[in-house]
């Protein structure tokens, strides 16, 4: 089982959109083009707080490959809320 749980979104804006982000391009594009995107943020090497607006629109850039991101409401602030919610009743640490 996978669940997406970014860790510091509740620190850093730029996570929040990241991960908002990737969780658009999970439902547009799907697992290979997330993966992409998840390694492409990463890459970055800016880390605790330095990633940019610029990193998150190149990664998804990347990742997606002509694939657009599809019209519709993915509603991320729910599902970020329940990974958050379940990885603190199982104790998680990121």
């Amino acid at each position: 089982m996978f669940k997406y749980w970014p860790t510091f979104v509740q620190q850093w804006e730029n996570s929040l959109k990241a991960a908002q982000k990737g969780l658009e391009i999970w439902k547009s594009a799907r697992a290979d083009a997330w993966l992409a995107y998840h390694n492409g943020i990463f890459a970055t090497s800016h880390y605790e707080g330095a990633l940019t607006s610029e990193d998150i629109s190149s990664a998804a850039a990347a990742a997606l490959k002509g694939h657009k991101i599809r019209g519709g409401n993915v509603n991320t602030k729910s599902i970020l809320d329940g990974s958050n919610r379940l990885a603190h009743t199982l104790a998680l640490q990121g």
